[in-house]
C-alpha cells in the first residue's frame, strides 16, 4: 500500500541541496553588484565628476581675434588668480562669426560647464576683456559671503527710470550676482550658483526665441527682460554697485563706474572700435596690475 504523504527520507535529503543553492545565488548576486559598483566608480573617475574638486569655478572665455599672447598673458592673470584662491580654472573660446554671435555664445559655455563639473557649488564667467588687477580678495569675501549686504534693493532693472526694480528683501538666498551700469545689468562677468535656477534661467535665457529676436543690447536686454517678466528669476537676483565686479577705463559716469587703483577687475569691453586698440589696453592695465606674493612674471 501506498502513502500520499511525501517521503521524510528524500525530503531530507533535498533540503541540504536547496538551502545550498540559494546560498550560491545570493553569493553570485552579491559578487555581480560588487563588480557593478567597481565600473560605476570606475566611470566617475574616469569622467572627472570626482566629488573633491573646488566649489568655485572660473570660466575664463577667450576670443579667436586676439593674439597668441594676450590669450597666454589672460589666461596667466586667470590662473594665478584661481591658484592663489584654491578655485579651478577652464578655459573655453567663444564662438561665432560676429560681435553678436560671440557674445550670446557665453550662454552655452556657461550651462555646459556647470554640466561638466556638478560637484562645483559657484562658477565666476569671465568675459574675454576682463583683467583681473587685484586679486588678493577672494570671491567669498568680496561677493558670496556678504552678497545682501552690497546688493542693491530697490533700484530699477533698467536705469534710470524702469518699473520693474530689485527686491526689498535683506537675506533672500541668492543664486545669481551680477553688476549693472548706466546701461542696465553688464553680464560680462557674473557668479551664478549651482542647481535648478541656473539650470532653468540659463536655459530660457538661450532659448531661440531669445537669441533671434533684434535686441537693443544682443544676450544683456534678454537678461534683463527674464528679470522684468519673470518673479522667479528676480527674486533670486543680487545686483551689486559696478566697480565690485568691474570697472571701465572709458566710462561716462567715472566715479562710480571709472577704473580706479586697487578696484578688482577692469573691463576693456568695446575695445575693438575704430579708436581703440584691445592690445594696448590690455598691456597697459596687464602690466600694472597688482602681483601675488612670490609669483614669477612671463
Amino acid at each position: 500500500m501506498h502513502s500520499s504523504l511525501p517521503s521524510l527520507t528524500n525530503h531530507a535529503k533535498r533540503q541540504p541541496r536547496s538551502v545550498f543553492s540559494r546560498l550560491v545565488t545570493v553569493r553570485r548576486l552579491s559578487i555581480a553588484l560588487v563588480i557593478l559598483l567597481l565600473l560605476i566608480l570606475l566611470r566617475l573617475k574616469g569622467n572627472g565628476t570626482s566629488n573633491h574638486e573646488p566649489s568655485i569655478v572660473i570660466i575664463s572665455t577667450w576670443d579667436g581675434d586676439f593674439s597668441s599672447i594676450m590669450k597666454a598673458q589672460m589666461e596667466q592673470n586667470r590662473q594665478e588668480y584661481a591658484d592663489l584662491h584654491g578655485y579651478k580654472l577652464v578655459s573655453k573660446e567663444l564662438s561665432g562669426t560676429d560681435p553678436v554671435a560671440k557674445s550670446w555664445s557665453k550662454v552655452p559655455i556657461i550651462r555646459n560647464t556647470m554640466a561638466e563639473h556638478p560637484h562645483a557649488e559657484w562658477f565666476f564667467y569671465l568675459d574675454p576683456t576682463a583683467i583681473i588687477m587685484n586679486p588678493l580678495k577672494s570671491l567669498e569675501e568680496m561677493l558670496i559671503h556678504p552678497v545682501n549686504q552690497i546688493k542693491l534693493k530697490d533700484v530699477s532693472i533698467v536705469p534710470p527710470n524702469g518699473l520693474i526694480r530689485t527686491l526689498k528683501d535683506e537675506s533672500s538666498q541668492i543664486y545669481l550676482i551680477i553688476s549693472s551700469n548706466e546701461q542696465g545689468i553688464y553680464p560680462g562677468e557674473l557668479l551664478l550658483r549651482q542647481g535648478e535656477y541656473a539650470k532653468a534661467l540659463l536655459d530660457t535665457w538661450n532659448n531661440v526665441l531669445y537669441r533671434q529676436y533684434n535686441w537693443e543690447r544682443a544676450e544683456q536686454s534678454a537678461l534683463e527682460h527674464l528679470f522684468q517678466w519673470h518673479q522667479v528669476f528676480l527674486k533670486r537676483l543680487a545686483i551689486v554697485p559696478t566697480r565690485t565686479m568691474s570697472s571701465f577705463p572709458q566710462a561716462a559716469n567715472a566715479e562710480l563706474e571709472g577704473y580706479s587703483d586697487g578696484d578688482f577687475i577692469v573691463n576693456i569691453d568695446g575695445c575693438k572700435s575704430i579708436e581703440r586698440s584691445c592690445e594696448k589696453e590690455f598691456n597697459k592695465y596687464y602690466i600694472s596690475r597688482w602681483r601675488i606674493p612670490d609669483t614669477q612674471e612671463t
